[in-house]
């Protein structure tokens, strides 16, 4: 039977910390909590081991301070707008006599610190040990999506200032922040190297001809009538230009309106919508809609966009006119008149035969009313 002799000094394992809290004071925040129960014969000689992390991030990265004989910890250089976890676990401090190992960690608390401003935030920079120093920061997403923020360095203090390229870009997940990153070249190893690193909005110059830039107004007053033989005259209004020899091209779009379908929330969508496009190239209407190209009986929506033509003057489409309609009238379709014209022949051809008939037998009846004086019975006697 084995056995073993044990000093209640060796080796110990206390309950977790306790009533973990946090308040904001003057430039940090400051983390406090009380001893373990049952730890009032140790209450000099105990350890403390601080973890703290953004929440989204796991604690394999968080941040780690030990401390000894205190119950509480600033907590400085934090990252604005940022949610954080703290954490606290003790043990018997190492000489004092006593031995053991760490407690299990008190329960979790949590505090949100201040939003900052539109600046990049916990910007971090870190040797590979070779030949890379990589930087990364990051920015708010609507922040980032219009204005554009560089990496710039020395590689000594007396150096001139470089950019650093290029700048990648990835999204944080669950926090409306981008991380943008930048890798360094060090091409001189030492342990005297200082490397000053800052990043800062950048200044883009553009140089922006106003001939090659040019958005129109979108058409107005457009609108379809039907004029003859079933064609159909687009007309609108341009919006002109100041100098009246800059003509316009014009693109219209128009599809069928049972395309449509109306969803639960009211508005129309269109699962098997068609959309026919048209690129109009004379600068003044009208525009003639020819038979082939619409179907009769059908209502039509459409609307239409503009943009200068010509080579000397470039630009961008306009935005789109308001939509408009018009409704085409009945038509004899194509396929139906091969059809229709062998049997309107044949009964042409029954009613003239038939006519031709009636005719005969009426003039018979006619001619045999006619007095005959051969058929007279005075004259056949006479002439005996």
């Amino acid at each position: 039977i084995a056995s073993h002799v044990l000093y209640l000094h060796l080796p110990v394992q206390l309950l977790p910390p306790q009533n973990l809290s946090v308040r904001e004071s003057s430039a940090d925040f400051l983390l406090t909590w009380t001893a373990p129960d049952g730890s009032q014969g140790l209450s000099n000689a105990l350890e403390y081991e601080v973890t703290y992390k953004r929440d989204w991030e796991s604690w394999e990265k968080a941040a780690s301070r030990l401390l000894s004989n205190t119950t509480h910890c600033h907590l400085s250089h934090l990252i604005p707008g940022s949610r954080y976890v703290a954490r606290v676990r003790a043990r018997p401090e190492q000489g004092r006599g006593f031995s053991g190992q760490y407690s299990e960690w008190s329960t979790d608390v949590s505090w949100e610190t201040p939003e900052g401003g539109i600046q990049p935030r916990n910007l971090r920079c870190l040797f590979n040990g070779a030949n890379l120093l990589m930087c990364s920061w990051e920015v708010k997403k609507v922040i980032a999506t219009s204005v554009i923020f560089g990496l710039f360095f020395r590689a000594t203090p007396a150096s001139a200032e470089e950019e650093c390229s290029p700048v990648s870009e990835k999204a944080l997940s669950h926090v409306p922040y981008v991380v943008q990153s930048c890798g360094i070249p060090v091409s001189n190893v030492s342990s005297q190297s200082q490397y000053q690193v800052s990043v800062r909005i950048k200044t883009e110059e553009k140089l922006i001809e106003g001939s090659k830039n040019i958005k129109v107004q979108p058409p107005a007053n457009v609108s379809v009538e039907l004029i003859e033989n079933q064609e159909y005259e687009l007309r609108w209004k341009k919006h002109g230009l100041q100098y009246g020899f800059i003509k316009q091209q014009y693109q219209v779009q128009f599809w069928k309106h049972n395309q449509y379908e109306k969803v639960n929330d009211g508005s129309w969508v269109s699962p098997c919508l068609t959309v026919q496009t048209i690129n109009i190239t004379n600068d003044e209407p009208p525009f003639i809609f020819t038979d082939q190209m619409l179907s009769p009986s059908t209502k039509y929506w459409g609307k239409m966009r503009a943009m200068v033509n010509n080579q000397d003057y470039q630009g961008y489409w306009s935005e789109w006119s308001e939509e408009f309609t018009w409704k085409t009238e009945n038509a004899l379709s194509p396929l139906v008149l091969p059809l229709i014209l062998p049997a309107l022949i044949i009964t042409l051809l029954v009613v003239a035969y038939c006519s031709y008939k009636y005719f005969l037998r009426q003039k018979k009846l006619w001619e045999e009313k006619i007095p005959n004086p051969s058929k007279s019975l005075l004259i056949q006697s006479y002439l005996k």
